[in-house]
């Protein structure tokens, strides 16, 4: 996968050993360009032999979308075997919580997802996964 740029978000790797994907959401971004970034980085982390970190920054987002929790639930059913951590980046508390829902009415949610509020912080996560010792949502 190549670099992506739209007006609406851009999907890069973080990395030459493709093992963490960026998608930078800007603020006029909706649910389906979110499915769609989401589908190409399976498709794409799917044909990699090892596993993938995938970071959402969020942190253009001014609001949330209608339908976030269910549109959430419905990416973490759809979540790849190889793609091994989401982490979402954001300031925003009201997302905190959405997030603080989920993964109390999902395990498979909790087990995926991530929050961060900067993308220093992500990284982290990221590696702290990648050793074993992260905690979901």
């Amino acid at each position: 996968m190549e670099t992506v740029e739209t007006d609406r978000l851009h999907i890069k790797w973080d990395d030459q050993s493709q093992t963490t994907l960026w998608c930078i959401l800007k603020n006029n971004w909706n649910w389906n360009d979110l499915a769609a970034a989401i589908d190409s980085a399976s498709k794409t982390v799917e044909g990699m032999p090892h596993n993938i970190d995938l970071i959402i920054d969020m942190q253009g987002t001014v609001k949330i979308a209608p339908n976030a929790m269910s549109q959430l639930l419905t990416l973490a059913k759809r979540h790849p075997g190889n793609l091994r951590t989401i982490v979402f980046v954001t300031e925003s508390t009201t997302f905190a919580s959405l997030f603080s829902v989920i993964g109390r009415i999902s395990r498979r949610a909790k087990a995926f997802y991530r929050l961060a509020l900067n993308q220093s912080d992500a990284l982290q996560i990221t590696q702290k996964d990648r050793n074993g010792s992260g905690t979901g949502v």
